[in-house]
Parts: C-alpha cells; sequence; structure tokens
C-alpha cells in the first residue's frame, strides 16, 4: 500500500470479502468515499482475504501514520 498522496487521509480495512459484496464491506466503504469526497480527504480502502490480513492492513496503515482507520467487521471484538 502507497500512501496517497494528499496532506489529509483515512484508510478503510474491510472485512473478508470484497469492497462491492452487497453488505457491510460495500455499504461502507461508499459512505466513506462519499464523505472523503466531500470533505476533500483522500481514502485509501484496503480488502482482507483473511483474519490475518485483516490486522495486517490495519498495523500497515497504522505503522505509515494514518490518522484514521475505519475497520469493517462484525465478529472483530474490540
Amino acid at each position: 500500500m502507497k500512501r496517497p498522496s494528499g496532506n489529509l487521509w483515512i484508510g478503510l480495512v474491510a472485512d473478508v470479502g470484497h469492497l462491492d459484496d452487497g453488505g457491510f464491506n460495500q455499504y461502507t466503504y461508499q459512505g466513506a468515499l462519499k464523505a472523503a469526497r466531500e470533505r476533500g480527504v483522500e481514502l485509501e480502502a484496503a480488502q482482507s482475504r483473511s483474519a490475518v490480513e485483516y490486522e495486517d492492513n490495519i498495523r500497515r496503515l497504522a505503522e505509515r501514520g494514518c490518522p484514521l482507520i475505519i475497520t469493517i467487521g462484525s465478529v472483530r471484538g474490540a
């Protein structure tokens, strides 16, 4: 993942599945995209193929200094 070029950016990590799954991933992604466009913020979205990759995606964004990471998933305890 490359950091978006703009100054202000947010990350989104989808649960296992796709961003166009017709469920939580898709609707959260669409809402985040809309909000990012309205606010002039860049959005970097990562899809996850497994629980391990989900955690890795969050870690990578955090290590790159992402100021806000939106996570999607109903079984990912806090």
